[in-house]
């Protein structure tokens, strides 16, 4: 083992250096996502920065996970927009995703995908036993769906 990966390890058994270890981590994860996406509509840094009228270097700090807070909830949006997509957000249960270094889609699944989405879609309905689709889930004026597309 490496010395960057021992005190790493070391690290990570105080909390509040591990829990600002895992935030700057959904950075970095975030910013995947956004290259991946600009990527697949063969835009480059300066491409999408010229949509949203901002400087290419933004692109890039959001790309590679810098920044002291990260982009707002409205930039996301913005972002979202310019790459002619849709924000999609949800809640999903910790003990579900923690942990999980797969990538959307990665070793999972059609089975566990549509149970997760079954999850996602409706907590309140697991809860009191029932199991609906997707879709009436989302027509049901008892449920409130846990995502959301912008």
């Amino acid at each position: 083992m490496g010395k960057l990966t021992e005190l790493r390890n070391e690290l990570m058994q105080d909390p509040l250096f591990k829990a600002g270890y895992e935030e700057r981590g959904q950075l970095v994860r975030f910013g995947r996502m956004v290259r991946a996406a600009r990527e697949s509509q063969g835009l480059t840094q300066a491409g999408l920065a010229q949509r949203l009228s901002i400087n290419q270097s933004e692109i890039s700090r959001l790309e590679k996970g810098e920044g002291v807070n990260g982009p707002t909830f409205d930039r996301i949006v913005q972002f979202a927009h310019a790459l002619g997509m849709k924000l999609v957000m949800g809640f999903a249960n910790e003990a579900t995703v923690s942990g999980s270094t797969n990538r959307p889609g990665e070793g999972v699944t059609v089975a566990e995908r549509k149970g997760a989405l079954v999850r996602f879609a409706n907590v309140k309905g697991q809860r009191r036993g029932r199991i609906r689709s997707v879709a009436d889930t989302a027509a049901a004026d008892e449920f409130e769906p846990l995502w959301s597309a912008f």
